[in-house]
């Protein structure tokens, strides 16, 4: 078990998740930014993203013989997912800043007019709702300066950890102990 789960498997399916992310993104990208910015987009790519978790784990557990602890499928899942989300992060920055670099202004400012209509519609003043944007503008100055330096990283370690958690939950539902077995003395 411990020799077929190697860096070989976790390259593999690290491609894997990030292909099919990256495939994903870019079929949203064409579709347009109202769907990019959609909760629908949010959805679907996070089925897809448990639905890969699902695969890798299940496929691991095969290799180890129908039966795999769940150290040994959280490592399968979390780390192919890692690789993946490092090439999926890295394709998004090319996307924002060589394929498409008025992109992320283009979602940016259909988010904000979803924000303020949302915030109109739940009563709040305008003082309020410009200080809203204001905040909102401070983060959004902060992520394109810092997306070159320790932004990079910090998505990388932001998303690694929120990645973590459906991993373990999917690595809680995947595992499979053997039965315990009943020995018996020889007399």
């Amino acid at each position: 078990m411990e020799q077929k789960l190697n860096r070989d498997f976790f390259v593999k399916h690290g491609l894997i998740f990030g292909g099919v992310g990256i495939v994903y993104a870019l079929i949203a990208y064409l579709i347009g930014i109202e769907f990019m910015a959609g909760t629908a987009n949010s959805l679907i790519n996070l089925t897809i993203i448990v639905g890969l978790m699902f695969f890798i784990g299940t496929t691991a557990r095969k290799m180890a013989g129908g039966f795999i602890s769940f150290n040994n499928v959280f490592k399968a899942i979390f780390f192919s997912v890692f690789l993946g989300t490092i090439l999926y992060i890295l394709f998004n920055l090319l996307l924002f800043t060589l394929i498409d670099p008025e992109l992320f202004d283009r979602v940016w400012e259909y988010s904000m007019d979803k924000q303020v209509t949302q915030l109109e519609d739940s009563g709040m003043s305008d003082d309020q709702i410009d200080d809203t944007l204001a905040m909102s503008e401070t983060i959004r100055e902060y992520n394109v300066d810092e997306i070159f330096g320790m932004g990079l990283y910090l998505e990388i370690i932001a998303t690694s950890v929120f990645m973590a958690i459906p991993s373990l939950i999917v690595a809680a539902i995947v595992k499979k102990t053997p039965p315990p077995t009943i020995e018996t003395l020889d007399s």
